[in-house]
């Protein structure tokens, strides 16, 4: 999303770590995290496997980001926002620290900005993470002003 490529061998490292201390935890903060490296590995068996599984409290957002990021690591940008943006009011049940909550906007901002959609995007990621703006949005393409 900040426009470094990543090669594809790191994210299937990542995958294959989730894939065997978290391949089916049910707790909804390993469970996101391991479907965005499912998604991006291309591993789309272990991405329905952990989103079949789902177990925990905050399960029903799981599918709607797994998805989202399913469509990201395809470049289905309208499809992102369509899955991970109505999830956005209510994504801190997944947790952890503001980085961790910084991701499902990053990626809906992203793909709007992917879309051609910068005012969408301007207006999404300053709304949600104003504080965040005052240095620059770590996103390829958003620059404000």
């Amino acid at each position: 999303m900040a426009g470094e490529a990543v090669d594809r061998t790191l994210w299937n490292e990542i995958a294959e770590y989730a894939a065997r201390w978290f391949p089916s935890s049910g707790l909804i903060f390993a469970d996101v995290h391991a479907a965005l490296a499912f998604a991006m590995a291309g591993n789309r068996v272990a991405l329905h496997r952990i989103v079949e599984n789902r177990q925990a409290p905050a399960a029903d957002i799981l599918l709607p980001i797994a998805r989202g990021f399913d469509a990201l690591a395809r470049s289905k940008w309208a499809k992102v926002v369509e899955e991970i943006g109505p999830v956005l009011e209510t994504h801190e049940r997944v947790r952890g620290s503001r980085a961790q909550r910084d991701l499902p906007e990053y990626t809906v901002t992203c793909a709007h900005l992917r879309n051609g959609q910068r005012d969408e995007a301007l207006q999404l990621i300053s709304r949600r993470r104003p504080a965040n703006g005052k240095g620059g949005y770590p996103l390829a393409g958003l620059h404000q002003g």
